[in-house]
């Protein structure tokens, strides 16, 4: 797991990556997109990476932000341990405080 800071409009995913990483913004707002939906997701919000042909693949900050990724071995052992995505978020939120 990592935290990223994010300046207004640096995207989210990088190449390096993993595509079945999960992020959940910490702080500020993230703008997601998958086809024609637009959605600006704040604090407390997770989500993968979106389809890769839209135009904010991964997101996109709003402002300056803060996410926290989970790879997806993160992910799936959280998953193979009984958590679900909503006590990966809550784990996220307890440890920024």
């Amino acid at each position: 797991m990592q935290d990223r800071n994010l300046t207004d409009g640096e995207a989210v995913y990088r190449i390096t990556d993993s595509p079945d990483s999960v992020f959940v913004v910490l702080q500020g707002y993230i703008l997601v997109a998958s086809g024609d939906r637009r959605q600006a997701l704040g604090p407390g919000s997770a989500f993968s990476i979106v389809d890769d042909r839209d135009p904010l693949p991964g997101g996109a900050a709003h402002g300056v932000a803060m996410v926290r990724i989970y790879s997806g071995d993160e992910a799936r052992a959280a998953a193979a341990a009984g958590r679900n995505q909503f006590d990966l978020l809550m784990a996220a939120l307890l440890q920024t405080g």
